[in-house]
């Protein structure tokens, strides 16, 4: 055997037109693997993909999704998808639209409309034009409602009050937000107001949209006082109160950066921190992480989650507010409410029900 071996070594090395020959076959071989590898990368990605309500949901999640709804105008503003932008698919320059809005065709486009029709008609006009990442809702927003995903309907005017910004906390985390200029003149004083758990998702726009929120830019309005209102947005897959950093950081450091970059970009030298329920639980966690931020708070119906630094959130002067038919409520505030009775800066409010 070793000797037939050491014939055919001594063949091959003998002949250089062989090795030549070898290595250029090995090289075309290799040639079209690669080319084949390629192909079976991009084709999958040429059909669209329909989902259910569930994973649709999940899809839009992405900061890189684009969620289109291909309805008519009078149908979105009925009612829409958080965050979905319109381009009404019966009209002519609907793929020109498009390739205005996403000029990338390599983005992620969440499709849907009523009941799934449209959506596929949409979805393949947008095929051909060369988009490459297409997901379209099965049932349309018919069936999205019948899982009781959350819809935007109603009035645009609160919406397109506010302005929109991202906040690149870190290389692996961005953080939405909305603001809002009160009065003529410019303020020194910030109020940042943290949505309840039904606002959570990436669309920029649920935040704007809370009762809380409201109350607050019509108080300030109705004592004519001038101040910038910041609303953060929390994704739904993350939490306000987490106390482990994900994707290398937490929600309450990577809003005290948006604050800090907020505060300088805006000359603010007071900030107020406002929550209610889930949102109050980010007050007490980012009091409780960086006592030194803000300059007062208000938290409605919400008790120091687990780990939070109570004795550090106690430094900032804090008015809570809630309802003794609330018993949990009662219960689980018992010991930061005999905390706060024994310093006049801090406020206890009990509502009576």
């Amino acid at each position: 055997m070793k000797k037939s071996i050491l014939i055919l070594l001594f063949f091959v090395f003998s002949r250089p037109e062989l090795i030549s020959a070898l290595v250029l076959n090995l090289f075309q071989e290799l040639t079209v693997l690669d080319s084949d590898l390629r192909q079976n990368e991009v084709l999958p990605l040429q059909s669209s993909l329909t989902v259910d309500a569930n994973r649709f949901e999940r899809v839009t999640w992405s900061e890189n999704t684009v969620i289109l709804d291909v309805r008519t105008a009078k149908e979105y503003a009925e009612n829409h998808i958080a965050g979905a932008v319109l381009a009404d698919v019966k009209q002519a320059d609907f793929l020109s639209e498009v390739q205005t809005l996403v000029p990338d065709t390599m983005a992620t486009i969440a499709l849907y409309c009523r009941s799934g029709k449209r959506s596929k008609n949409a979805a393949q006009m947008l095929e051909n034009a060369g988009y490459r990442h297409i997901v379209e809702l099965e049932g349309g927003i018919l069936a999205w409602q019948t899982q009781n995903k959350p819809i935007i309907s109603g009035s645009f005017e609160n919406l397109q009050r506010y302005k929109a910004g991202m906040f690149k906390a870190n290389k692996q985390f961005c953080l939405k937000y909305r603001y809002l200029q009160i009065g003529n003149a410019q303020s020194d004083t910030l109020y940042v107001y943290f949505h309840t758990s039904s606002a959570a998702g990436i669309d920029n726009e649920r935040q704007v949209r809370q009762w809380g929120l409201e109350n607050l830019v019509k108080s300030l309005q109705d004592n004519k006082i001038n101040a910038m209102v910041l609303a953060p947005q929390v994704r739904p897959d993350r939490r306000w109160n987490e106390y482990r950093p994900v994707n290398g950081i937490t929600m309450s450091k990577a809003v005290y950066k948006l604050l800090q970059q907020f505060a300088n970009d805006n000359h603010i030298e007071n900030i107020v921190l406002i929550g209610s329920h889930a949102g109050g639980t980010a007050v007490w966690r980012l009091l409780g992480d960086y006592p030194k931020l803000a300059k007062r708070a208000e938290i409605n119906k919400s008790y120091p989650a687990r780990n939070t630094k109570l004795k550090k959130a106690l430094k900032t002067p804090i008015t809570l507010i809630v309802s003794n038919d609330n018993e949990k409520m009662m219960q689980n505030t018992e010991k930061v409410r005999a905390m706060m009775q024994d310093d006049k800066r801090h406020k206890v409010i009990v509502r009576e029900k």
